[in-house]
């Protein structure tokens, strides 16, 4: 008997579709790295000037999800003043 003949399959793998199946999706994504550079001096606008996030923002980082976090990760360019905002 060759081994190839001597494998055993749990599902029939000429039948086999994975979609069957489907593997769970994660959670949520991995959070993004805290935007923090240490310089928490805030501005006239109520962002921080060295991380561009609101004092609300930053108390509350550690307790957003991933996704709000994120959120706010996309919006840290159009608040920095450098940039013609």
């Amino acid at each position: 008997m060759s081994q190839s003949s001597s494998r055993r399959y749990l599902k029939d793998p000429v039948s086999y579709d994975p979609s069957d199946t489907p593997r769970p999706m994660p959670a949520s994504p991995e959070p993004p790295p805290s935007p923090c550079v240490g310089v928490c001096t805030m501005d006239d606008d109520g962002h921080c000037m060295g991380c561009l996030r609101s004092l609300t923002e930053i108390a509350q980082w550690t307790e957003l999800s991933p996704e709000e976090q994120w959120d706010i990760v996309r919006q840290l360019p159009e608040r920095d003043p450098a940039m013609g905002a």
